[in-house]
């Protein structure tokens, strides 16, 4: 049983998202030096490099998608393609809710703490499922697009879930959200596969 809670992000907290780790193995990493200088980065600082990279220079989210030239493996089509897919068609009441988590912080018995939160300090919460959704509504933002808060799962027992998720188990921390709660906390079952699964418990 893990516990998450249903949250509204204000604009913020959806800026200084952290984005995507870099892939933890080898032989699994991006080839273009792009695509890996965007990992580990708050949302807000993505956003102006893939606009600043872009060959277009106009205020459309799609072709700004489409003016970059990036693979992530030879052979691989253009790794920004379904951004575009997802920017042409984008409509916020289908957005569908973002799965976070706070960011890894742990001691590494040496008396050194360790972790996103040391790397990243003024992000708020990791994307676990939902990067490329994100990217898509933060670019349409800052091409005028108006805000509307966006909905998040937040895993609340995230210390459980970060022993399956291969990080070192560490005690929980507080919600550390300054956003609006939907409601009273939910409480859902997951299976912690890629896409998040959710089923809404009895409690």
């Amino acid at each position: 049983m893990y516990e998450f809670t249903r949250l509204q992000l204000t604009q913020e907290e959806f800026n200084n998202l952290h984005f995507m780790n870099p892939p933890t193995h080898e032989e699994d990493r991006f080839e273009d030096d792009f695509l890996e200088s965007l990992c580990a980065k708050a949302l807000k600082n993505v956003v102006e490099m893939v606009i600043d990279k872009s060959s277009y220079k106009g205020k459309d989210p799609t072709q700004i998608f489409q003016g970059i030239d990036a693979k992530s493996k030879p052979g691989k089509g253009q790794w920004f393609r379904r951004h575009t897919l997802i920017s042409k068609r984008f409509n916020i009441e289908l957005m569908g809710s973002l799965w976070i988590r706070n960011l890894t912080h742990w001691n590494d018995g040496a008396g050194n703490w360790v972790g996103e939160r040391t790397d990243q300090p003024k992000c708020s919460f990791y994307i676990t499922d939902g990067n490329h959704r994100a990217l898509v509504y933060a670019v349409q933002v800052v091409c005028g697009k108006t805000y509307e808060p966006v909905k998040a799962i937040h895993a609340t027992s995230w210390d459980i879930a970060s022993g399956i998720l291969g990080w070192q188990p560490q005690p929980a921390h507080a919600l550390e959200n300054y956003g609006r709660l939907n409601g009273r906390n939910q409480f859902y079952k997951d299976r912690f596969s890629m896409h998040i699964q959710l089923f809404e418990s009895d409690n």
